[in-house]
């Protein structure tokens, strides 16, 4: 073989070549444009989503919550029934989608409730201890709610949001609206009914715990009156 048959194969090789890259190029090209309108579209069907709707939350019920913790209530010190309900998210898309599960199984008897908390002293004061539980044997943590009878409680401090507390009635009053107080005197003088909602978070799990008490006898003067 000549040199310039050499020559001629090399320019022909280099062109093949060259033609190859140019193809892989463009076909990549062609991937990366489809991708960029799929995520376009997608990305303003979440944003639209996120505007319009705010997170969206898929149940599962058939999944249970990863680590509940317990909620033990006090109130001046001695221990009552509390009403209570876990929830547990997680993200499919961060910010838009999510998985929830919920602790529907928290609930007591609602006659037990009432019978339970009635408020007669003029200072109301309420304190919660709060516990993980973990298997006697193993020391593995698992659901308090576990029917696992033995269980090793640890105390915990969970973050308390917000207490919201309602005077029903005729007219259902707003008492109180805001951040976590312990110290509820002020909020409950008045005879009648209450519903009491208050937010905590831990590790991951939110828990809305409810109080239904009942004042027998009025502590506002000018309620005595009426």
């Amino acid at each position: 073989m000549t040199e310039e048959e050499k020559e001629l194969k090399k320019k022909e090789a280099l062109k093949d070549y060259n033609e190859a890259k140019n193809s892989l190029r463009k076909s990549n090209n062609k991937i990366i444009k489809r991708f960029l309108i799929v995520a376009s579209i997608i990305f303003t069907v979440c944003l639209l989503v996120r505007i319009f709707y705010g997170r969206v939350y898929f149940s599962v019920s058939f999944l249970r919550l990863n680590k509940s913790v317990e909620y033990k209530m006090f109130v001046n010190d001695k221990h009552k029934t509390v009403a209570f309900e876990d929830t547990e998210d997680s993200p499919i898309i961060p910010g838009l989608l999510y998985f929830r599960r919920e602790n529907s199984d928290a609930w007591f008897n609602m006659n037990e409730l009432n019978e339970d908390l009635i408020f007669e002293d003029e200072k109301i004061k309420l304190d919660f201890v709060v516990s993980e539980c973990y298997t006697y044997t193993d020391k593995i943590r698992v659901n308090c709610d576990s029917s696992n009878d033995k269980l090793i409680h640890k105390k915990v401090k969970p973050k308390f949001k917000k207490m919201f507390i309602r005077k029903n009635g005729g007219k259902n009053k707003v008492m109180y609206d805001g951040k976590y107080i312990s110290d509820i005197s002020q909020y409950v003088k008045e005879k009648g009914y209450y519903y009491i909602e208050i937010s905590a978070e831990y590790d991951g799990i939110d828990t809305k715990l409810y109080l239904f008490p009942r004042r027998k006898e009025s502590l506002d003067e000018n309620d005595n009156l009426q």
